[in-house]
This record gives C-alpha cells, structure tokens and sequence, in this order.
C-alpha cells in the first residue's frame, strides 16, 4: 500500500476512534502516523494533547518535546516557541527544552527571503536636529545624509493573504483546549513575519532568555489583548489564531500567526495606539517591556532586530491605512514611501511653529503630537498628517506642532515635496482637500 494511501486510511481510522471516544486507541494510531510522518509535527502535538487531558503528563511532555523539534525544523518557530512555554508550565524543571526551540530553518527561511542583511536598525534613524542655517521665518531641520539613511525592505507592504486552512481533524485542538481549527501559514510567509527575524536573528542565549521571561496567553474569541490608550508595557507574539487590530479613525487589520502585537512598547513614555481583538481563540507569548529592556542591554543585537520590526511595522501600518497612499497599487505605494525619511524627535522637540514655513510633511508613525491654534489645542496620534499647508501654499504655518512623547515620523523634506507633488497629482488633490477641511 502506498505511503498516501495508508496515511487517509489511519486517518480515517483516527477520527473514528476519536468519534467513539476511545483514547486507547486514538493514541496508538497517533503513534502509527508519527511513524509514517516523521516531520509532521501535528502528530506529537495532538499526541500530546489527548495525554495531557488524560493526566498523563511525563508521556504529554514527551510527545510535545518532539513536536517542538518538528515545528522548528519546519520553521515555524513561533509554534514551537510556544509549545515549549507549555512544557515549563507543566514541568518548570524542565528548562532545557527551550534550547530545543533551534531557529536554523527560520533563520534560512528568513534570509532567503530578504537577503542575508538586514535593513539598517530604528536605532540608527536620524533624530530631528535642528538646521543652524534656517531663516528667521522657517523651522528647519538638517536632513538625512544618504549615507545615514535608513534603508527599508518594503517589499512586504502589500495586504498579507489569509493563511490556508489545513484539514483538521475532530480533535483539532490547540494546546490549551481551544476546539476550534487554526490557520497555519506555510513556511514562505512566515519568513516574511516580524517574529521570524525576532527569534532567528538574536543570539541563542537573547533567545533563551526571551522565551524564559515571556509568559504563555490564551485569549478566547472576542477577548481583547489591550485598548488604544492603555500604556505600552509588553510584546504579543501571535503564536496560533488571529487577532484585529483598530487604529481609531484607521481601517482595521487582521493579524494571524508568527505576527507581532503592541510593539511600540519598545519605545519609552508611549500608550497603545491601537486596541487589539482576538477574532477566534489565540495564544500569544506576551513579554513585558521590563525583560525585553534587560535582555536589549545584555544583547545589543536583539535591540537592532527589535528595532527594525518597529520600523517595519510602523510603516507597513501607515501605508496599508494613511489616506495619502489609498488608490494606489502596492508598487505605487512602496515608490510613494521611498520619498519619506523615517525619523524620530524627542518629547518637548518643537516640529512646526506659528508663523514660520514648514521645512517638511510629517506624518505621525508612533506617539502624539500636540498641535496649538489660537482656537485650542488638539493631539495627533499615529496615521495623522500635517505640515502640507505651509508647502502647499508656501506660507507660514498656522499652528505650532510638539512632541507631546518620543515620536517616531515619516518625514518628507520640503526638498522632496516638489517631485511629489510633481509626479503624483492624487497626493496634491488629497494634501490640498485635507487643508482646505482643516482651514472649514
């Protein structure tokens, strides 16, 4: 009998004995398709869960073990990750099982994927500085020499397509008793995932030490994981299920698995810009901000990689949402981005000033801005825009704009504005509307 043809009959045979509730058996047919599907790391995993709802837990920690090593061979180390947290929940003295958790495939997948350098670290984007050459009727800061810039990999900006379903079976469980069939993304779109290069580019001991100070979260469908406003004090890795993302006045996003969850907490004096919903049962790996801030100061590799996701997923979310860049296809909107320079300000740095010309267009990527008038004073948050009247009218500005946090910015010099408005008539039409609704 040929390999496919025995692997539908134990299947069959599986779902019968699981129909008819009759472990025993279930179990030793478990045990029959491992054998036949070494590499398949569903076999263990589903092993593990009848025993360990059985109490059988050393066996349950066995069968796990071995999913661990099978998940990430596959590269699908987000998986394996937290699989292996759920070993330490059942057996804390069993601490080497995080060194089973091997990145090799995903760090191969990731670097196929993107190349075998990565883009230039957060760390390093330019701060706004301001120009000693301006005019007494101008803001002006010094801009990006092209040596320092950042240079970002924004081939994945596009809309990432749901990951296939995969057949489930009538125990298609996840670890933690969630009844509902997951989604598993195949190993090419993974590698593209920010929490590919998060566990594969870091040294084995950063990635010890992250799993070992992160805790294991289940979220039931329609939970939320934390609301725009609360303060940014931990990262979610999405290891099974889906979860939504709102950006208030933002269209949402649906974020699955091997996707990373409120990463401006690695910035400091910053509060959620987004509320997060589990759209079907989860589990993430949540690691506070403290141990992620003590293994950046032990690890300085960890902070560039960490530092890169932020950047990546700020401005991925920006030109998925940002109004400027609607209407245009992907390459369109990946060109439109080029021209801006991702920069960041301190709290208190003064942006734009009350009857001086804006040297830029700013558009808020983390953090808040408070913008004054001589009618009040009001605060933009991540996706919001300003600046464009003074260059499109080539006039003063009227309103004062200050980092009211740590700021990260898209930032288009005045310089670059002209070839914008040159070669994409749209973003005029759109920058000008704007202006005009702000002014009514």
């Amino acid at each position: 009998m040929s390999q496919s043809r025995q692997l539908a009959r134990f299947r069959d045979q599986l779902e019968g004995a699981l129909r008819e509730d009759d472990p025993r058996r279930a179990l030793e047919l478990y045990d029959q398709l491992e054998a036949l599907e070494p590499t398949e790391p569903r076999w263990p995993h589903r092993r593990g869960d009848l025993l360990r709802r059985r109490g059988r837990t050393p066996d349950a920690i066995g069968a796990f073990e071995r999913a661990v090593d099978a998940y990430a061979a596959l590269g699908f180390v987000a998986r394996a990750a937290a699989l292996a947290k759920l070993v330490l929940s059942l057996d804390p003295s069993r601490v080497e099982v995080l060194e089973r958790v091997d990145p090799e495939a995903a760090r191969r997948l990731h670097r196929e994927a993107r190349g075998a350098s990565r883009p230039r670290s957060l760390e390093k984007a330019a701060p706004l500085l301001s120009d000693a050459r301006a005019e007494i009727d101008e803001v002006r800061f010094l801009d990006v020499e092209e040596d320092d810039a950042i240079e970002l990999d924004l081939s994945d900006l596009e809309l990432r397509a749901t990951p296939p379903e995969i057949p489930a079976l009538l125990d298609e469980v996840i670890f933690l008793d969630i009844d509902e069939a997951p989604r598993r993304a195949s190993t090419a779109q993974l590698s593209l995932l920010p929490s590919v290069p998060l566990f594969a580019e870091v040294a084995p001991a950063a990635l010890r030490g992250l799993l070992a100070g992160s805790d294991l979260v289940e979220t039931k469908s329609g939970e939320v994981l934390f609301r725009a406003g609360d303060p940014a004090d931990a990262l979610y890795i999405l290891c099974e299920g889906a979860a939504q993302v709102a950006i208030p006045g933002l269209a949402p996003l649906q974020l699955g698995e091997g996707e990373v969850l409120g990463e401006s907490c690695l910035l400091d004096h910053v509060a959620r810009s987004a509320t997060v919903t589990a759209v079907e049962p989860t589990i993430t790996l949540k690691v506070s901000k403290e141990t992620l801030d003590a293994l950046v100061a032990a690890h300085p590799t960890m902070g560039e990689v960490l530092l890169e996701l932020l950047t990546r997923r700020l401005i991925t979310n920006t030109v998925r949402t940002a109004p400027i860049f609607a209407g245009f296809d992907p390459a369109t909107r990946v060109e439109l981005a080029s021209l801006f320079e991702v920069r960041r300000a301190d709290e208190g740095t003064s942006l734009c000033e009350y009857g001086k010309r804006s040297d830029g267009l700013y558009a808020v990527l983390l953090g808040e801005v408070t913008l004054t008038t001589p009618d009040g004073e009001d605060r933009l948050g991540p996706g919001k825009m300003f600046g464009q009247a003074s260059l499109l009218e080539h006039a003063p500005c009227e309103f004062d704009a200050r980092a009211a946090s740590d700021l990260l910015l898209l930032r288009l010099p005045r310089a670059s504005f002209a070839r914008l408005a040159s070669q994409y008539p749209p973003v005029l039409a759109y920058l000008a509307n704007l202006t005009s609704e702000a002014l009514g």
